[in-house]
């Protein structure tokens, strides 16, 4: 049964496989510092590594790092933050002669792989805040088309048209439509861009997040699916399945 709570652990599941973009700070050595990972995910053996620069490896080396993951929208025409991840971390490379293919990337001379090891990590996601426990996240994540394609995710859900899909959102908000309200806030100053005030803000195995924003308030809310997607395959029938969902509810009574 999808909650919150499942959905928040997803989506730091799918970051640590991949999904997004994680940042190492040394914050012993230099809080400042900031070493992007350039492709991050579980090799072989299932441990959580990242790939980043030599050169950043070895003025590093091995240390008690922060770790930080930001999840984006594939949204083109405006930019929105799904979730943050943040742990307190140990990283420690590897030898270069004897780190293996890892992650489709053969590291070289110029790249190091780095094993990251942490006890718990915190999901800030649209739907509040997720405290996970890290050694269960690694013992249940895997790699899935969704995070390898996402694009083609977000291209299988835009075969859903604005209307279908605020007609999900608001289904879900009145128990009409599979799912249910992630998060709901004024808007404060901000406002919506002109013309556009509908978002996917997020493709995940069990459900679609949808951002509206409309008279002044922001509101999220997962439509889920039948059944939890893994292939691109698996989404697209998902997909039918919430598009026949929308003509059942537009279709006239018969008398």
């Amino acid at each position: 049964m999808i909650s919150k709570t499942t959905y928040g652990e997803n989506l730091a599941r799918r970051i640590i496989t991949g999904a997004g973009a994680l940042t190492l700070v040394p914050y012993r050595l230099d809080p400042t510092m900031a070493v992007s990972a350039l492709v991050h995910g579980l090799d072989d053996n299932g441990r959580f590594v990242v790939i980043c620069s030599a050169e950043d490896a070895e003025f590093m080396g091995d240390a008690e790092i922060r770790l930080d993951g930001v999840k984006k929208a594939l949204e083109f025409t405006v930019d929105i933050t799904v979730a943050s991840l943040h742990a307190l971390a140990r990283v420690e490379w590897q030898d270069s002669a004897a780190t293996p293919t890892t992650l489709g990337f053969e590291p070289g001379p110029h790249l190091r792989v780095g094993v990251i090891e942490m006890e718990t990590v915190l999901l800030h996601g649209p739907h509040g805040v997720t405290k996970c426990d890290a050694g269960e996240l690694l013992a249940t994540a895997e790699a899935s088309e969704l995070n390898s394609r996402e694009i083609d995710a977000r291209d299988e859900i835009a075969r859903l048209s604005d209307v279908q899909l605020s007609t999900l959102l608001s289904g879900a908000l009145v128990g009409m439509a599979p799912g249910f309200l992630l998060s709901e806030s004024e808007l404060g100053g901000c406002s919506a861009p002109a013309g556009d005030n509908l978002w996917v803000v997020d493709v995940d195995h069990s459900g679609v997040a949808l951002l509206k924003m409309i008279d002044g308030r922001m509101t999220t809310v997962l439509v889920t699916f039948p059944e939890p997607v893994m292939t691109i395959a698996d989404l697209a029938g998902a997909v039918d399945a919430l598009a026949v969902h929308t003509s059942v509810r537009h279709a006239s009574p018969r008398i």
